[in-house]
């Protein structure tokens, strides 16, 4: 008796411990399938063992919906709805999302659609929340985690990018090319910036900073028409672009890895010094809507104006360039004022490096503690644009190299190059057309003028493929602030420029040393030699250099 009882007993622990791993799956985050409208599932796992992290899979089925903006109306028509569809003659559909957090509250991230359809993701604690919000209107699968594991699967390879001790992973499947995940390219952090990647055993990775052009790319493009008629699902569609978007990257930049199955990388930033930090730099754009006032044309304050009026006319009355004087005073009083400029890009770059030479204040007026807490009410509206006017003055003092091929573009290329390497910020401009030396010099190229752009240069580094590498803020993209930077890309032997598009830059002038902005301040008695001081420097140390190269003296 004693002994039946014993074998039952073993036998019922035997199918105990069999269905332990089923069990156990079920136990991880699972949301109801189909999920419900307005609904909020929240769901907490911690991996038994207090592991530093765990590879969560996700299954192939995972799907909700993704933000829309649509015609169609979506399941109960609200006045809400029809109040914003007679606004803006469409639907703004929300869609619903997964948030994943971590440890104690930490953002992995949050999805839709198919984001997390069979991927594995890495989540750096032993613990993590999944919270499923929907809408009101169409749900999806949801989601579900088929496994939990220390260890990566075989068909699987994880990145850990380790900035500081901030992990971030990104998933791959095994056989990927490593892209350098763009979203950490040039990527500002203090006063310096990531320009690449290192693995453990010591291997660097560069990042390419314009690609090929797009002709010779022959793989099959998406099936938009086939998803569109409900020929392919939308899981199909997006693994058409999966695909498309990996053969591009490989063909555009070539390969930085072959990633193994099974194994996790990581890798730490190879840093670039940066002279301006992100927190130097406005929060907001180059647009006609801030610099001109839309009835009177460009836009100043009357005491920044009269400022102008003082600072030209004292600068150049009493000197051989009283004409330029004349001509500077007559075309601030009649003409500048009525101009509609489509923004103010010299001013932006002009007033940041002021600031952080501490030649002029634009902080107290609004009692913040850097640029980027500004805010572009009419004084620093003015400011800029007082600034960006001074531009035109700058030209006599600047370095320049107006045309393509010649040797002075690539003398001032490798000077421009040279300087912002030594950790000096530098003031650009640029054109996208070449020629007309003359008409550059005294910007009365009016063509010349609307293809005009200044930026501010602030870090250089020379990559592995020997190109000459520049990191700049341009005030036309609201990146910078954000912690990335433009880039452009000297090539090896200085005779090319190219800009954050891959486009060649025609002619440009440089300045790193502003001092004839001392001729212009914002209040006060201008100093009327700065500007001819730094004209006749200029003269002299271009000819010195000229005079080094022709008689084969390198320096």
């Amino acid at each position: 008796m004693k002994k039946t009882f014993s074998l039952a007993l073993v036998l019922a622990l035997l199918f105990s411990l069999l269905g332990l791993p089923v069990n156990a799956a079920n136990l991880y985050p699972e949301s109801s399938h189909n999920y419900k409208n307005n609904t909020t599932d929240v769901q907490t796992y911690t991996c038994p063992g207090s592991p530093d992290g765990m590879y969560v899979t996700f299954s192939a089925s995972t799907f909700t919906e993704e933000s829309d903006v649509t015609t169609t109306i979506m399941g109960e028509l609200t006045e809400e709805m029809l109040t914003e569809f007679a606004q803006k003659g469409y639907f703004n559909k929300p869609g619903d999302t997964i948030r994943i957090e971590y440890g104690s509250g930490f953002l992995y991230g949050e999805f839709q659609g198919s984001q997390l359809s069979g991927k594995t993701i890495y989540i750096p604690s032993d613990t993590m929340t999944i919270t499923l919000t929907s809408d009101a209107a169409v749900t999806g699968y949801g989601y579900k985690i088929t496994r939990i594991s220390t260890t990566l699967p075989a068909n699987q390879a994880m990145v850990i990018y380790d900035v500081n001790g901030d992990k971030y992973p990104v998933n791959y499947t095994a056989g990927d090319s490593l892209e350098l995940h763009y979203n950490f390219q040039n990527k500002i952090i203090g006063n310096k910036a990531i320009i690449g990647w290192q693995t453990a055993d010591g291997k660097q990775l560069w990042y390419r900073n314009y690609e090929n052009d797009d002709e010779g790319f022959d793989y099959p493009s998406p099936d938009y028409t086939a998803y569109k008629n409900g020929e392919i699902t939308y899981a199909e569609y997006r693994a058409q672009w999966d695909a498309y978007d990996k053969a591009y990257n490989e063909w555009a930049y070539g390969v930085d890895l072959k990633l193994e199955g099974g194994k996790t990388y990581v890798l730490t930033p190879i840093y670039c010094n940066v002279s301006i930090r992100s927190d130097e730099v406005y929060s907001f754009t180059n647009s006609s809507r801030y610099f001109c006032n839309q009835v009177d044309g460009y836009y100043f304050t009357d005491d920044d104006f009269y400022q102008q009026y003082l600072n030209y006319g004292m600068t150049f009355a009493l000197s051989p360039l009283a004409p330029v004087g004349a001509i500077a005073c007559t075309v601030l009083t009649a003409v500048w004022p009525t101009i509609e400029w489509s923004g103010s890009c010299c001013g932006f770059p002009l007033t940041v490096l002021l600031q952080h030479n501490g030649k002029i204040d634009m902080l107290s007026g609004q009692g913040v503690d850097c640029v980027r807490d500004l805010v572009p009410d009419e004084t620093v509206i003015s400011r800029i644009n007082f600034y960006n006017s001074q531009a035109v003055a700058g030209f006599p003092t600047d370095n320049m190299g107006l045309k393509r091929g010649t040797k002075d573009y690539t003398r001032q290329l490798k000077k421009l190059f040279k300087t912002v390497e030594s950790g000096k910020p530098v003031y650009l401009e640029y054109y996208s057309n070449d020629g007309h030396i003359l008409l550059n010099i005294l910007h009365l190229d009016f063509d010349m003028i609307s293809m005009a752009h200044g930026v501010l240069l602030t870090g250089a580094y020379t990559d592995a493929d020997g190109n000459h590498v520049i990191l700049g803020y341009n005030n036309n993209s609201s990146n910078y602030y954000k912690g990335y930077t433009d880039v452009y890309t000297i090539n090896k032997d200085f005779t090319d420029i190219y800009d954050n598009y891959g486009s060649l830059l025609d002619g440009f002038s440089w300045n790193a040393d502003i001092s004839y902005l001392d001729s212009f301040p914002i209040k006060g008695i201008p100093n009327p030699f700065a500007w001819h001081i730094e004209f006749l420097k200029n003269i002299f140390t271009n000819l010195i250099e000229i005079l080094r190269e022709f008689f084969g003296i390198v320096k």
